[in-house]
C-alpha cells in the first residue's frame, strides 16, 4: 500500500499503562489517533505491557512504531529513566521533527534530554495543576511534595517550546509562575468521537441484563478519591424512588469504600456495580444512561484547572449530562451542552438529577444538543490542528 506521509515526524512520550481502561488511555489514544489520520509519521514511547492484553494501540498501522520500555517500579513516573534509552534513538534516527509529551513528575527529563539534541519542537501536555493535584491525594503529612511536584511542573514548561494546557485557568498558573504567555497554547481536551457513539439503550440494558423499565442514573470512571463517587451515592440515596436506578461502571481502590457506603445508606438493591469495563464496551456502558454524571469535587477543580475528559465521551454517545459547576462547564450550560450542580453539594445533586428525570422532554433536548456539539467541538482532530499547523512552521 502506497501512503502519502506528512513531511513531520512526531515522537510521542507518554508514561501510561495503555492496559488499563481510563482516561489517560483514552486520551492518548486520541492524540495518536489525531495524528495519524493527520498523515504524521509517529514513534510512540510507552511503558511495556502483556502481549496476551488486547489494547486499542496494538495494531498495525502505517505510520506508527511502537517503542516500548520496562519499568521495574511501581509508579509509573519513574518509567521516564527506563524511557530515555528509547527517546535518545529515536532522536538520533530521526534528526528533526516534534517530540510531545504527556507532562508527569519527571517528564522535564525528556524535556532537557531534548533540548540537548536541538532540531526537535518540544512540546508538553498539561492536563492540571500537578502540585494541587498531589497535594489533594496526599495525606497531610505528606502534602509538601506538592510544592515539589509545582516546581517540577514549571521546569517541565520552560524547557519546552510549546506547552499545551487544558484549560485557561491552567495557562493563568504558569503565567503567573513565570511560563511567557507567547509560548503557551489553550487546546482543550478532546474524545475520540469514531468510538464514543450512541448505541440503542434498550440493546445496551439487555447486554449487560439491567431491567428495561427503570430509569438509570450512571457513572463511568475509574474509582478513585478526586471523582467524587461517594457524592454521586450519598446524592443518590436521597431519592426515594424505587423505579430509579444508578449504575456504576468502573474499579479502582475506592470501589469496597463505596460498596460500603451503599450498604449504609440500604440502597444496594439499586446500585448495580459493573466493576471494570473494556474501552471498547464504554460507548455501549454509557447509552445506558438517563442521565450521565460527572461529578467533581470543588477542592480539585477550582485549583488545579483540570478539563474532564468524561463529559466529552457522554456527549459523544449523546447523553444528558449532570456535571459540577466549574467555569468550563457553566460555559458548557450556558450552550445548552449539559446541567450543572454546586459542586460538594449532594442536596443540589439529587434535586438537578430528579428534575432532569421528571423531564423527558428537556433530558432529549440535552441529548440532542450534547450529541451535536460533540460532533462539532469534541474530535481530537479539530482541537489539535492550530497546534500541528504552529509546529510545521517551525520545523
Amino acid at each position: 500500500m502506497n501512503v502519502c506521509l506528512d513531511s513531520s515526524h512526531w515522537i510521542v512520550v507518554a508514561p501510561v499503562d495503555i492496559s488499563r481502561s481510563d482516561a489517560c488511555v483514552l486520551h492518548l489514544r486520541g492524540v495518536v489517533f489525531a495524528l495519524l489520520n493527520d498523515r504524521k509519521k509517529v514513534t510512540l514511547v510507552i511503558p511495556k505491557v502483556d502481549k496476551e492484553i488486547k489494547v486499542p494501540f496494538l495494531f498495525e498501522h502505517p505510520y506508527l512504531e511502537l517503542s516500548s520500555y520496562a519499568n521495574p517500579f511501581r509508579f509509573e513516573f519513574l518509567g521516564v529513566f527506563f524511557a530515555l534509552p528509547k527517546i535518545i534513538r529515536a532522536l538520533l534516527k530521526e534528526k528533526s521533527g516534534v517530540i510531545y509529551s504527556r507532562m508527569s513528575l519527571l517528564t522535564f527529563f525528556v524535556q532537557a534530554v531534548s533540548w540537548c539534541f536541538g532540531g526537535f519542537v518540544r512540546v508538553t501536555e498539561h492536563n492540571g495543576d500537578l502540585g494541587e493535584e498531589i497535594k489533594f491525594l496526599l495525606p497531610a503529612r505528606f502534602r509538601w511534595l506538592g510544592f515539589l511536584a509545582h516546581y517540577l511542573q514549571i521546569l517541565d514548561a520552560k524547557f519546552a517550546c510549546i506547552v499545551r494546557a487544558v484549560t485557561p485557568e491552567l495557562k493563568e498558573m504558569l503565567v503567573r509562575c513565570g511560563i511567557p504567555s507567547s509560548k503557551i497554547m489553550v487546546l482543550s481536551n478532546g474524545a475520540d468521537t469514531s468510538l464514543f457513539t450512541p448505541y440503542s439503550r434498550q440493546d445496551c440494558l439487555k447486554k449487560y441484563s439491567l431491567p428495561l423499565k427503570k430509569k438509570y442514573i450512571g457513572f463511568i470512571g475509574t474509582i478513585t478519591s478526586w471523582q467524587a463517587v461517594d457524592d454521586l451515592i450519598n446524592a443518590f440515596a436521597l431519592i426515594g424512588d424505587s423505579e430509579i436506578h444508578l449504575i456504576i461502571a468502573g474499579d479502582g481502590p475506592e470501589l469496597l469504600k463505596l460498596k460500603e457506603l451503599a450498604m449504609a445508606k440500604k440502597i444496594m438493591d439499586r446500585i448495580h456495580f459493573l466493576g471494570k469495563i473494556d474501552i471498547m464496551e464504554a460507548p455501549k456502558i454509557i447509552s445506558c444512561f438517563d442521565i450521565a454524571v460527572s461529578p467533581m469535587r470543588s477542592e480539585l477543580y477550582t485549583k488545579s484547572g483540570a478539563a474532564k475528559i468524561k463529559i466529552r465521551d457522554y456527549a459523544s454517545c449523546g447523553r444528558c449530562i449532570l456535571a459540577g459547576n466549574s467555569l468550563s462547564h457553566l460555559e458548557f450550560e450556558q450552550l445548552g451542552v449539559l446541567k450543572t450542580y454546586i459542586m460538594d453539594d449532594i442536596s443540589d445533586m439529587a434535586e438537578k438529577m430528579l428534575e432532569l428525570l421528571n423531564q423527558p422532554k428537556v433530558r432529549k433536548q440535552f441529548e440532542n444538543s450534547s450529541l451535536l456539539y460533540a460532533k462539532e467541538n469534541f474530535s481530537w482532530g479539530e482541537i489539535l490542528l492550530p497546534l500541528f499547523k504552529d509546529c510545521e512552521k517551525r520545523i
